[in-house]
């Protein structure tokens, strides 16, 4: 069964146009063409709640989140692409540049909770189990008025 049998074919069975893709000169213009749209609005996506573990993950030790002799900055996560990101600037460290270009979804600070952590001198001292209780709270909240948008 040669193109335009089976084109014959198919129009009698469903009583719909079918137009066959071709690289014959003859059906050249019956060639399907993909149309592209553009996108005006920026597509978001749902973000997944985060896991206590993926939060303890983040705070391993002080010394890899505030290294000594440096100074935290910030610290938080961000979502971008569906993806929880967090992040910790010091000092002595680059910018995280998601973070310094404002290139995230969405954002939430947990600064003040993470230096309650790691430094002395702070008005609220955390365990890292309570750091990880407030983080994780923080963050699904994020996620939930994110994905509530």
């Amino acid at each position: 069964m040669n193109k335009r049998q089976l084109k014959k074919s198919l129009n009698k069975k469903k009583m719909v146009n079918v137009a066959l893709a071709s690289t014959d000169k003859k059906n050249e213009a019956k060639t399907a063409v993909k149309v592209e749209t553009k996108v005006t609005k920026k597509e978001t996506c749902n973000i997944k709640a985060i896991t206590k573990k993926q939060v303890g993950e983040f705070i391993t030790t002080k010394e890899e989140v505030v290294p000594s002799g440096s100074e935290l900055l910030n610290a938080g996560a961000y979502a971008l692409n569906g993806e929880v990101v967090f992040f910790a600037n010091v000092n002595t460290n680059k910018e995280n540049a998601v973070v310094a270009s404002k290139e995230y979804d969405t954002i939430v600070y947990f600064t003040e909770e993470v230096n309650g952590w790691v430094s002395k001198n702070a008005e609220k001292t955390y365990t890292k189990k309570d750091l990880v209780d407030v983080i994780y709270t923080a963050v699904n909240t994020m996620i939930e008025e994110y994905n509530v948008q």
